[in-house]
């Protein structure tokens, strides 16, 4: 935050300096903000869970962006700086989120999440789950608010940033109800609405102590004694 005269306001360090950061954000940002946010919150609660989840990630993203303060000198380094922001976490996509050294050659806007260990100048010593981004010639670590998506290019898969670190999103979802179609290896259709392509199958019971029995059954139903199984 840049007082009247470009003078900087006294931060607290770490997590209460980013909390507090939070708070002051709301209260200055909300009088000009609710007339919008009224009608998202709105949308949010009456929409399906993926799409109201969405809705609150983007509030949460716009409120912690950097903001112009009246008077402020040089405004053009927060502006670039929420640009730049936003362009990372609006667009996320990471190269690789196990390369741990640090690239000699990096592209202009290229992102990394990195693992344990990361080694090089500018990696060395960040937390696994860091995410950087390269731009003009020098790297900056990306705040990642919970709920972040990002699709990371080399495997290919998508994961999703939580309060323990990325988790994949399959492991989030936890489940996937009412599909009409699932392809493995191949394409579903219309007519084959479960396909799959492989070469060897494994269905494993899931014992007592995972909240199973232990048996392993398998139930075809047909329509009537005379369709085919």
């Amino acid at each position: 935050l840049v007082l009247q005269g470009g003078q900087a306001a006294p931060a607290l360090p770490g997590a209460a300096g980013a909390f507090f950061t939070g708070v002051l954000a709301v209260v200055v940002a909300a009088p000009c903000t609710a007339p919008f946010m009224a009608a998202a919150l709105g949308a949010a609660l009456v929409l399906a869970w993926p799409l109201a989840l969405a809705v609150f990630l983007m509030l949460g993203l716009g409120l912690a962006l950097p903001y112009l303060a009246a008077g402020q000198m040089q405004k053009h380094v927060t502006l670039n700086t929420a640009l730049t922001r936003l362009d990372a976490l609006l667009q996320t996509a990471a190269v690789s989120r196990t390369t741990a050294m640090q690239p000699a050659e990096p592209a202009d806007g290229d992102l990394y999440i990195l693992p344990a260990e990361a080694e090089g100048s500018d990696w060395a010593g960040r937390s696994e789950g860091d995410l950087m981004r390269f731009e003009a010639g020098g790297w900056t670590a990306v705040p990642t608010p919970p709920g972040l998506v990002a699709l990371v290019l080399d495997v290919p898969a998508v994961w999703v940033r939580g309060e323990a670190g990325w988790t994949p999103l399959g492991a989030v979802l936890g489940e996937a109800q009412g599909l009409e179609r699932l392809g493995l290896g191949t394409t579903a259709d219309a007519a084959n609405p479960l396909s799959a392509k492989l070469n060897a199958a494994l269905f494993t019971a899931r014992g007592v102590a995972e909240g199973g029995d232990g048996d392993l059954r398998l139930t075809f139903n047909k329509a009537g004694a005379g369709d085919v199984l």
